[in-house]
């Protein structure tokens, strides 16, 4: 085989295995059930899978984790490349390997963020969300610091226009973006007010420090020019758990069967939620500017695939923050608004 060969380099793919899947079996039959699908493997496949899967994480490669484990490394090459293309194996060195061609560069982040995507929706937050297990007061904390999160569109998003250095179309674009998502938190602030909740009481309380992290990261990339900034929205706005209205509207009623006493505050959100639909978020602005840009710079492309990754992180922050403060016997809800002159003597 000759050196650098297309099968030897992707042998150097480090696969990285959708968290919080149940995977059960032996190496003669095994099976992988993930959030859409469940994948049952036999023979070969479930050998080498049995073998390998607790070692996508990342940090070896393809060549590496056979080496480790004695399986044959194109048997394994082979169900790597098929995990990745069913988007419950992420390779994570996809976008980095194709940076110098544009369109590739943009379909390798597109599968990235899809992968992210699935990896939040797999977190327990959704979990016991879906399962009925969220009390009351994490349901309407949900709602409260996703009133935060929506509302910092007026932060990150006016940063965003006004730290673009590329053409007057560019901004143009991003500007129209964010008249769209501007007013939407009152949705949101509506949907809790129609639950019994005061408007200044709300208006006043001071978001989580996780919140409001997620909040300072997007402000700091919106800061950092347009290639990152528009990439965020591969990851916040392309969601593809919901396919059309039908789909949103299912979601939509199960979580009011689930949660009857937040109807006012879902039904906020379940607006919103329609507007993005009819207004086609899947595709966003980063796939219009850079699929046909030409050439990318490697520098570019790795701050890229760093800043989605660490959304990705800063989004588990996020939820993991509302259950945790919100589930305690001495939450606030809503938070009492910080005053200072009650500490002054």
């Amino acid at each position: 085989m000759a050196e650098n060969s297309p099968i030897q380099f992707e042998e150097q793919i480090h696969p990285l295995l959708l968290s919080n899947l149940n995977i059960t079996g032996n190496s003669e039959a095994l099976t992988i059930s993930a959030p859409e699908n469940t994948y049952n493997f036999t023979g070969d496949s479930a050998a080498v899978l049995f073998k390998t899967a607790h070692l996508f994480t990342a940090i070896r490669s393809v060549q590496a984790i056979a080496d480790m484990t004695g399986v044959d490394s194109k048997k394994l090459l082979a169900v790597v490349k098929y995990l990745i293309a069913e988007g419950i194996v992420l390779d994570t060195t996809a976008a980095i390997k194709d940076w110098s061609d544009s369109s590739a560069f943009v379909d390798a982040i597109l599968a990235e963020s899809a992968f992210w995507r699935k990896h939040l929706g797999v977190q327990p937050f959704w979990k016991k969300m879906m399962a009925g297990q969220l009390s009351q007061s994490v349901i309407f904390g949900w709602g409260i610091e996703m009133t935060h999160y929506v509302d910092a569109a007026n932060e990150y998003m006016a940063m965003g226009v006004a730290n673009c250095r590329d053409s007057i179309k560019v901004r143009e674009k991003l500007s129209s973006q964010y008249s769209e998502e501007a007013n939407h938190a009152e949705l949101f602030l509506h949907g809790l007010i129609n639950s019994g909740f005061d408007r200044d009481a709300l208006l006043t309380a001071p978001p989580l420090a996780t919140t409001r992290a997620l909040i300072n990261f997007l402000n700091e990339v919106a800061m950092d020019g347009t290639m990152c900034y528009s990439a965020v929205f591969t990851l916040m706005q392309a969601d593809v758990r919901f396919k059309n209205a039908n789909d949103l509207i299912a979601s939509h009623e199960k979580l009011v069967e689930l949660y009857p006493f937040a109807k006012a505050m879902l039904a906020g959100m379940h607006k919103h939620a329609m507007i993005d639909v009819a207004l086609d978020h899947r595709k966003t602005l980063f796939e219009e500017f850079y699929r046909d840009s030409g050439y990318i710079s490697r520098r570019e492309a790795e701050s890229v695939v760093n800043v989605i990754r660490s959304l990705a992180k800063y989004f588990i922050l996020f939820f993991e923050g509302i259950e945790a403060y919100y589930d305690r016997e001495d939450k606030q809800l809503p938070r009492r608004a910080i005053c200072v002159s009650e500490y002054i003597n």
